[in-house]
């Protein structure tokens, strides 16, 4: 043998041409990738410190793309604004500068009635923008078109609201109450109603209990299932309790079990009509044994042929045996016994009744997070007054036809009362007497000037974020990238050590005893 280094030698220098490769690799991937180390674990002491400069970095940018998502519908809102604001101030304009004539013409009055109505139709229009997706102005519910007026053109909306009978509604009660009714609350008996004419009971609707209570005067509402019934009519009076509503006109009888489903024909089965002294309720009791069997509790009862307690009773309970019913309302006269032909009718129809609500959203508002401390509500949906009373004037001037009793010509008055409501959705403000009551005060004004507001809280949070990512930025870049020219310094001084390297081995491989001997 005459080489001169050995196998522990060799393998001693391999090792370190091996890790001078290996610290030229990785200063080779640093310059590439502008980074001190590709893990954590090669910058361990600042780790930590980065972690979090990454994790704050990384909220206010989610903070950041939310704010701006949240601007863009805020601009769609405020460009809507601007938009309902003109086309309100237009018709406004029109009603102060082109009053009718005393004597107006059919085309005179159509023509105001036509603008008012196509301002309704643009106000649904605007009222159901949508921004990414979602409908702006219904609350939580934004796959749903938030406003449907139901109105295919004048003529249509002139049948439904006359201006005498039925009048469009003129309070925001009136206006938004959401009633829905279809059966009896108590039983769920489909056969809940009872229609009766004006000859008799004042054109009034009568339920199974008190469903109505809830239904203000004045609120349009649509019937249907019923038949003869079947349409959209206007309260014009109701029962405190709730048990009936009544209108100028319109309603037929309809509703009773063909027959009286109890009656006394004679002496011999004599009606008692028991007045008490609250809080023990009224009582009619009879001697024949299940003559109440076919009543319940929460039916109401139409009585003819009393000796003065003809009327409406809502039955609270019947006996065991089927001889009393207890009544939720006092009786009228106390007749003990009574010996006419009584007659009872249980008030049985089917249909359906609902107050007629343009709007299909909902209430529910929404929480925006600027970021960790601050936060605003988005509240605004489209039965906001500032809409609703705009909307409202222009139902009032487009209802009823030219030469009827409710034609504009004939209620010159909804001029002024118009001109009220659109210049409170306008502003808010007072001018003149209110016409319907105390109207709420948010206005087209407020609404604007609140979303304006919130767009530049959102424009200088952003500015913050920008900056406040740009900061985080910076320290992250001083712990984690590298230093250009030190990296190329050590590179190149790395690299003529590896190729002295190699040289110093390859020299070293050639040496040999021959070579002296």
């Amino acid at each position: 043998m005459t080489r001169i280094s050995d196998y522990s030698a060799s393998m001693q220098l391999t090792r370190f041409l091996l890790n001078s490769q290996k610290r030229t690799h990785d200063l080779e991937i640093q310059i590439g990738s502008n980074k001190i180390s590709q893990t954590y674990s090669g910058i361990s002491k600042d780790s930590q410190l980065l972690v979090g400069l990454e994790n704050s970095r990384d909220t206010y940018q989610r903070f950041m793309d939310n704010n701006q998502l949240i601007d863009f519908r805020l601009e769609v809102t405020e460009k809507t604004l601007d938009s309902m604001q003109t086309t309100i101030k237009d018709f406004l304009s029109t009603l102060n500068s082109n009053p009718l004539p005393s004597s107006p013409t059919e085309a005179e009055v159509k023509n105001m009635q036509t603008l008012a109505f196509n301002s309704m139709i643009a106000m649904e229009s605007m009222l159901n923008i949508s921004s990414d997706g979602r409908y702006v102005f219904g609350g939580g519910k934004t796959d749903t078109p938030p406003v449907d007026f139901g109105l295919t053109d004048l003529a249509d909306f002139q049948n439904n609201y006359d201006g005498f009978a039925n009048k469009y509604p003129d309070t925001r009660d009136a206006h938004l109450n959401d009633f829905f009714g279809d059966k009896n609350v108590i039983t769920g008996a489909p056969d809940w109603l009872s229609f009766r004419d004006g000859a008799l009971y004042n054109d009034r609707i009568y339920a199974s209990g008190n469903e109505f209570a809830n239904i203000p005067i004045g609120a349009a509402i649509e019937i249907s299932g019923t038949g003869s019934n079947d349409g959209i009519r206007t309260v014009f009076q109701k029962d405190p309790a709730g048990t009936w509503i009544q209108f100028i006109d319109g309603i037929s009888n309809e509703g009773d079990v063909g027959t009286p489903f109890f009656n006394y024909p004679s002496a011999n089965n004599e009606m008692t009509f028991t007045q008490n002294v609250l809080p023990v309720l009224d009582t009619i009791s009879t001697a024949t044994l299940g003559a109440f069997d076919t009543v319940q509790a929460g039916m109401s009862i139409v009585i003819t042929g009393s000796t003065g307690n003809n009327t409406t009773y809502t039955i609270s309970s019947v006996s065991d045996d089927g001889t009393t019913i207890t009544l939720n309302e006092p009786l009228l006269a106390a007749a003990a016994p009574d010996a006419n032909i009584v007659n009872f009718e249980v008030l049985q129809a089917p249909g359906t009744i609902r107050v007629l609500n343009y709007y299909d959203g909902d209430e529910l508002t929404v929480d925006h997070r600027l970021d960790t401390t601050r936060g605003f509500t988005i509240d605004i949906n489209a039965i906001d007054p500032a809409f609703e009373k705009a909307i409202r004037a222009m139902g009032i001037i487009a209802q009823g036809q030219y030469g009827t009793t409710g034609g504009l010509e004939n209620n010159r008055q909804l001029f002024d009362d118009a001109k009220f409501l659109l210049n409170h959705s306008l502003t808010g403000r007072s001018i003149g007497p209110a016409p319907y009551g105390s109207e709420e005060i948010s206005s087209i004004e407020s609404v604007s000037t609140l979303t304006a507001f919130k767009r530049i809280t959102i424009q200088q949070t952003t500015q913050f974020h920008r900056e406040t990512i740009v900061y985080s930025e910076n320290r992250i870049a001083e712990r984690e990238n590298i230093d250009r020219n030190e990296a190329i310094t050590k590179l190149l001084s790395e690299t003529n050590a590896l190729e002295v390297a190699y040289q110093t081995i390859a020299r070293v491989e050639k040496l040999s005893l021959v070579n002296y001997m």
